[in-house]
C-alpha cells in the first residue's frame, strides 16, 4: 500500500479531516465527490488510475464525460433518484479518458447539508473487469459504437485544445505582464517630460503622440489578458436581448458595411430572462471580433463585404446529456447568442483549428490569429462556452452560451 503523509503538530494526533483525507487517498476504489449538477469536486488517486484522468484535468468537469452515449439515459435517471435522497448501487459501464469501456460497480449516495437537504453526491466505482463480470452486456449496435468513438475523439480533441490554449494563455499572461510594466514606465516618463516642457515647446506634440501609442499598446495588453483568461472583470447583469438589438446592431452595421444585410432578433417569450452576468466592455470586444470575422468571410475580390448576417438571442436549457456535449458547462439555464454569416465558410481542418492561438487563414500581416481564441477566453471567464459550425460555401455560425442570470 502506498504511504500517505499528513502534517501534525508535535505531540498531537492527526485531525479527523487528516485521517479522512488519508483514507480516501489510500482507498483501492475510485472515490469521487460531486456537486448537485455533476461537477467533479474531489477525485482520489484510485479514480486517476481507473479513468486515466489526472485530478487536475478532472476537477471542475462534469462526471458525464465518463458516461458512454448509450448509458446517458440510465445515468440521468439514477442521478434524479439520488437527488431525491436514495442511495443507488448497480453494475454498469463507464469510459476511461482514452475511450476504453470500463465495467464497474457504481454506488452513489446523497450528501446532505446541515439543513438535511441534498447538496451533492458521493460516488464509488469498483472495477469489475472481465473475470468478475456478473452480467453479459448486450453489444452496442454498430451505429452506437461509432457514435461513442466519434464522441470520444471529439472530447479528446477538445481536451487537447484546452490544454494547448492554457499553456499559451499562461505565456500570453507573462508577456502581457512584462509588456504592461514596460508601458507603465514609458508612459510615466513621457508624461513627466511633456509636463516639464513649456506649453509651446515643439517636443510636447511628439511626446503626446508617444503617449497615444502607449495607450494603444495597453489595448493590446488587455487583448492578451483576454486570451489568457486573466483579466480583471467588472461583471454586471446585462439584458442581452436589449444589448444586441440596440448597441450591437449599431456596431455590426458600421463594421459590415452597406453590402451586408443585417437581421437581429431576440426570442419574444423566453422561458427565463435573456440576461447574464458579464463585463459589457469584454462582451463588446468579443462581438467586435465576431463582426470582423464575418466581414472578412463575406469580403469579395474588390474588398467589399456582401451577403447577410444574423444576430440572434434566445434561451437554452441544458440537461446533463446536453451539457456533456458543451463540456465543461454544467446543466442549467443559458442565454444563447448566435452570429451567423453567409460567407465562404470553413473546411473541417480550419474549423477544428479555429480556436488555436495564432492560427489564421489570412495572408501574413493581415491577422494575428487571436480573434476567436480571445472570444473564447472572454466567454469562458463569464462561465460560458463557444462553438463554431461551418462548412465550405455554407457560411459560419458562432454560438455563445452564457449562464442565465435571474
Amino acid at each position: 500500500m502506498a504511504r500517505t503523509d499528513w502534517a501534525t503538530t508535535a505531540g498531537t494526533q492527526p485531525t479527523p479531516d487528516a485521517y479522512l483525507a488519508a483514507v480516501v487517498g489510500a482507498a483501492a476504489d475510485a472515490l469521487v465527490g460531486l456537486a448537485l449538477d455533476g461537477t467533479i469536486l474531489s477525485w482520489n488517486p484510485a479514480a486517476e488510475r481507473l479513468f486515466s484522468w489526472p485530478a487536475e484535468a478532472a476537477l471542475g468537469q462534469s462526471i458525464a464525460v465518463t458516461v458512454p452515449a448509450d448509458r446517458h439515459e440510465e445515468y440521468v435517471r439514477y442521478a434524479e433518484r439520488v437527488h431525491a435522497g436514495e442511495t443507488i448501487t448497480l453494475e454498469t459501464v463507464r469510459l476511461a479518458r482514452d475511450g476504453r469501456r470500463l465495467e464497474v460497480r457504481w454506488t452513489v449516495a446523497p450528501i446532505l447539508g446541515a439543513d438535511g437537504r441534498v447538496v451533492g453526491r458521493a460516488a464509488t466505482f469498483v472495477y469489475l473487469g472481465e473475470q468478475r463480470r456478473r452480467t453479459v452486456e448486450r453489444p452496442a449496435p454498430a451505429a452506437e459504437r461509432e457514435a461513442d468513438a466519434a464522441a470520444r475523439r471529439e472530447r479528446q480533441r477538445r481536451l487537447e485544445q484546452v490544454e494547448r490554449a492554457d499553456a499559451v494563455g499562461r505565456l500570453a499572461e507573462g508577456v502581457a505582464h512584462q509588456f504592461d510594466a514596460l508601458l507603465t514606465a514609458l508612459l510615466g516618463h513621457a508624461e513627466g517630460a511633456r509636463q516639464a516642457l513649456d506649453a509651446g515647446h515643439p517636443a510636447r506634440e511628439e511626446l503626446a503622440r508617444l503617449e497615444a501609442d502607449g495607450e494603444r499598446g495597453r489595448a493590446l495588453v488587455e487583448q492578451l489578458r483576454a486570451f489568457g483568461r486573466r483579466q480583471a472583470l467588472r461583471p454586471q447583469r446585462v439584458d442581452l436581448a436589449a444589448h444586441v438589438l440596440e448597441r450591437c446592431v449599431t456596431l455590426f452595421t458600421a463594421l459590415l458595411g452597406p453590402g451586408v444585410a443585417l437581421h437581429a432578433w431576440a426570442a419574444p417569450d423566453p422561458p427565463h430572462p435573456l440576461a447574464a452576468l458579464v463585463d459589457t466592455a469584454q462582451l463588446d470586444q468579443a462581438l467586435l471580433h465576431l463582426a470582423l470575422n464575418a466581414r472578412e468571410a463575406m469580403r469579395g475580390p474588390d474588398g467589399a463585404a456582401r451577403g447577410a448576417c444574423e444576430l440572434a438571442v434566445d434561451a437554452l436549457a441544458l440537461d446533463e446529456a446536453a451539457a456533456a456535449a458543451w463540456a465543461p458547462l454544467a446543466p442549467g439555464d443559458y442565454v444563447r447568442l448566435r452570429v451567423r454569416d453567409t460567407g465562404r465558410g470553413m473546411d473541417d481542418e480550419t474549423r477544428r483549428r479555429a480556436f488555436e492561438p495564432f492560427y489564421t487563414t489570412r495572408p501574413a500581416g493581415e491577422g494575428a490569429g487571436l480573434g476567436l481564441p480571445t472570444v473564447e477566453g472572454i466567454v469562458a471567464q463569464a462561465g460560458g462556452a463557444v462553438r463554431v459550425e461551418s462548412a465550405p460555401g455554407a457560411g459560419c455560425c458562432v454560438t455563445l452560451l452564457l449562464p442565465a442570470a435571474a
